[in-house]
């Protein structure tokens, strides 16, 4: 049996007009945070919430406030379950905040991938999270993330966490990410 999660989603069924690379990475976005997990298959932090996500659209577009400046937006449905929730039987706060993490990386993945023409995930700089509403269990998530800025050592994305059942905004967040420093030999 493979270690490598099965894709949520058919490449050819997410939205929009991402490259076909950035929809394939997309179609399974537990195969990229996953392969973080220690030896034997132990799971990573979120495992089993990341391999739930679904991406439904991803476009390249211009920006509205300078046409000549690209964005990308990249937008995931998740169900919440009870693994998601407090002691309130409400989406978590820390994972409203792992879902920013989560989406907006894949955001600047895309952007990356079809506007930079090179790979960049980073590393987390800042998350800064705004909680609105609770959503509990069995209600889905409609979270829609947009890049704001993109540079050659930090790009930045933002991020809305909206309660699809109720039409009411959960959480929203920015996140900065930055090329991370390179460990330096010391012989």
């Amino acid at each position: 049996m493979s270690d490598t999660p099965e894709a949520t989603i058919s490449p050819d069924k997410i939205k929009g007009n991402a490259s076909l690379e950035v929809r394939n990475l997309l179609s399974n976005p537990a195969a990229f945070f996953t392969r973080r997990s220690g030896p034997g298959g132990v799971p990573c932090f979120g495992d089993s919430i990341h391999r739930r996500m679904v991406v439904t659209e991803a476009y390249i577009q211009s920006k509205r406030e300078d046409e000549q400046k690209k964005e990308a937006v990249v937008i995931v449905e998740l169900d919440v379950t009870d693994d998601m929730t407090n002691s309130n039987e409400t989406l978590h706060g820390g994972c409203s905040a792992y879902l920013v993490d989560l989406v907006t990386t894949l955001v600047v993945m895309a952007y990356s991938i079809d506007v930079d023409k090179e790979f960049f995930a980073g590393v987390s700089q800042s998350i800064n999270t705004t909680y609105h509403s609770p959503a509990v269990a069995g209600e889905r998530l409609r979270i829609v993330s947009y890049t704001v800025a993109g540079g050659s050592r930090a790009k930045t994305a933002r991020c809305e966490i909206w309660n699809a059942t109720q039409h009411r905004l959960v959480a929203a967040g920015v996140h900065v990410k930055m090329a991370p420093s390179t460990s330096k030999s010391k012989l």
